[in-house]
């Protein structure tokens, strides 16, 4: 659309600039030679600058020293178009002008006057083309610069945009290391320090001295976790460390938790990412009113072994009172970690209702990631 407009703004600039000559020309020779013969005049105006100008116009453009062939072809177009210009000059000047009762005004005809005038018009408006071509080249030249210099800006600011965004990357992944790092700091310490109060209370409190075994396991796994296989664990470390958590909460609360867990499948044969399914579980343990046995806490595991479709789901009831403060730190993380390791082939679902609170995990293929890259865990237990 916009390059037919510019066609069309172009024909007309070229209309009236003839419109504007030919009135010029009619002017200034009406008042140096008299009268004359407007149709007469119209058509060799068209004859003389429209047909040469636009002749000419064309075999420069097509103009070409590439090959001795080139230039040759357009040495001989300009030749033809200056052949038929006299041509439709002499048959004008012999025929047409008696068909049209042209007055006879001026000189009577002459052959070789005729050609030599013809001629020397052929070259005026032959410079007139060059100078336009020329003109119009150099606008072209101009506009194509322009251009190349606009794309170049675009291209300029998309590589500043595109070294910005990996430089916003790289500095996430820093943080994502340095928060990783960061968290194994503390295991190291604890994980010694527990295996000494293990032992310090095996004669005090069989208990106790089990609660601090499970304590120390957890903190191992903490530690541990994905150091094997780029991050990835085996689904049934994942679930035994889901159940020292499990086994430490209940420790905390003399046993009065109520906590149904059913697993379905051989957890033993796929991989997971670390931290997902235990942050969905303290997510409940945290929130959630486990103490009523009408309404535990409902996890259900379940992996299709030949499709490799793994679901995940919690189910309870809502705290009653005063609730603990969630930032929603620990949702977040896990839905960034779950798309960086499985892209569109994960789904989480959150149903969260006056009285209770469901999540849904669903990973499509869990078994095709059993090697695959996951980013570090941040600090996926605070919520």
């Amino acid at each position: 659309m916009t390059l037919l407009t510019n066609s069309m703004n172009k024909a007309r600039n070229h209309i009236l600039f003839w419109l504007a000559y030919l009135v010029f020309c009619w002017i200034t020779d009406s008042t140096l030679e008299g009268g004359l013969y407007l149709p007469d005049y119209i058509i060799y105006i068209l004859i003389h600058p429209v047909f040469i100008f636009y002749s000419c116009v064309f075999v420069i453009s097509k103009f070409s020293t590439k090959s001795i062939k080139d230039t040759l072809v357009s040495v001989g177009l300009l030749a033809l178009a200056m052949a038929v210009f006299l041509g439709l000059k002499l048959f004008y000047r012999i025929y047409i002008t008696q068909w049209l009762h042209v007055p006879p005004y001026g000189k009577p005809f002459n052959f070789y006057r005729t050609v030599t005038n013809a001629s020397i018009w052929f070259l005026q408006y032959f410079l007139w083309a060059l100078g336009y071509s020329y003109a119009r080249r150099l606008v072209k030249k101009e506009a194509d610069l322009r251009k190349s210099q606009e794309e170049k800006y675009k291209l300029e600011q998309r590589a500043l945009l595109l070294e910005q965004d990996n430089l916003k990357k790289e500095q996430a992944k820093l943080q994502a290391e340095y928060a990783f790092l960061r968290s194994q700091i503390n295991p190291h310490f604890l994980h010694n320090t527990l295996n000494f109060f293990y032992s310090k209370s095996l004669h005090c409190s069989r208990e106790l001295a089990d609660g601090i075994l499970t304590l120390s396991e957890i903190m191992r796994y903490s530690l541990h976790v994905g150091e094997d296989n780029g991050y990835m664990v085996p689904l049934s470390k994942e679930i035994e460390h889901m159940q020292h958590v499990i086994k430490i909460n209940q420790l905390r609360f003399n046993n009065r938790l109520n906590i149904d867990f059913a697993i379905q499948g051989d957890v033993d044969t796929v991989s997971i990412i670390p931290f997902v399914l235990i942050t969905l579980v303290e997510n409940a343990f945290k929130h959630g009113e486990l103490t009523d046995p009408a309404c535990p806490l409902t996890l259900r595991l379940s992996l299709d072994n030949t499709t490799g479709l793994f679901v995940f789901s919690t189910y309870n009831r809502k705290k009653t009172g005063p609730r603990e403060l969630s930032h929603g730190i620990g949702m977040d993380n896990i839905r960034k970690r779950l798309q960086w390791s499985y892209g569109n082939d994960n789904t989480l679902k959150i149903k969260d209702e006056a009285e209770f609170y469901t999540t849904e995990l669903t990973i499509h293929s869990i078994t095709k990631y059993s090697t695959a890259f996951m980013a570090p865990a941040e600090d996926a237990h605070y919520l």
